[in-house]
């Protein structure tokens, strides 16, 4: 399942549906596992150098994004218990859906 595209179309991120993050490079069709966790979505910030990555039941992270690069755990930056990220358009936001009353 893709769930989102670089704004040059060259790479496309998605996930399988067990959640294992992956990273297409379209001129080359190489699909490369980039993220050893569960995922659910990711999303590239506007500017591509930050990704966002959402894991059920554990929250949602950001974490610098190097074309090709694994995403290793250590660099992850746990911004809470939001699902389904979006960045704000200028990319200083991400925004969330939090499952409380």
């Amino acid at each position: 399942m893709a769930d989102d595209w670089t704004s040059d179309g060259k790479y496309i991120l998605g996930n399988t549906g067990g959640g294992r993050a992956w990273l297409l490079e379209v001129a080359s069709r190489r699909k490369t596992e980039f993220y050893d966790g569960v995922v659910l979505l990711g999303r590239f910030s506007p500017d591509e150098r930050w990704i966002t990555l959402t894991s059920v039941p554990i929250g949602s992270f950001i974490a610098p994004f190097q074309r090709g690069a694994r995403i290793e755990r250590g660099s992850l930056i746990r911004i809470g218990e939001e699902y389904f990220t979006e960045w704000s358009p200028d990319g200083t936001l991400v925004y969330g859906v939090v499952n409380r009353d």
